[in-house]
């Protein structure tokens, strides 16, 4: 099973398999922590355990701080990304970590770039039909498509 995850607080984990996307999607866990909304390490963690399969591979975007708008939104992505990959580093599940670029580039291959953050939004509706996601969850599958493709060439 390969994993997309989005990493913001309004991310989300999607699982696909085989051709099909699986019923596997999640809204990224988060709990109150001093004061901070963050990232729970816990429920994070009963996710993952819950996806079916053997040899899991996550595909975790790496987020470009230059996209950011502020310092605290450089710290609050560098910290979830943090919390993920050592979740995942803990579980010994493997983990590639695309660009933004990277990623967009081989799903939204001849698809409008005029349409923004749209584009997830569209494309899991024309892949998949998931036309009620929204954008953190779109986000995710799409990284989990660009994982399989991505394990499917080695």
């Amino acid at each position: 099973m390969n994993i997309g995850i989005n990493p913001s607080l309004n991310g989300g984990i999607v699982a696909v398999g085989n051709i099909k996307i699986d019923t596997f999607h999640w809204k990224m866990p988060v709990v109150k922590w001093e004061n901070k909304t963050v990232i729970d390490p816990h429920e994070f963690a009963s996710i993952i355990r819950s996806i079916p399969g053997e040899n899991k591979v996550v595909a975790i975007e790496k987020v470009d701080q230059t996209s950011l708008k502020n310092i605290s939104g450089v710290f609050n992505i560098g910290w979830s990304t943090g919390v993920i990959y050592g979740v995942l580093a803990a579980m010994q599940i493997p983990v590639l970590m695309p660009s933004q670029h990277e990623w967009q580039k081989r799903i939204f291959t001849g698809m409008d770039k005029k349409l923004g953050k749209k584009r997830s939004k569209r494309f899991c509706d024309q892949y998949w039909g998931c036309n009620v996601w929204d954008d953190g969850l779109a986000n995710a599958a799409c990284i989990a498509l660009w994982c399989q493709l991505k394990i499917s060439e080695r």
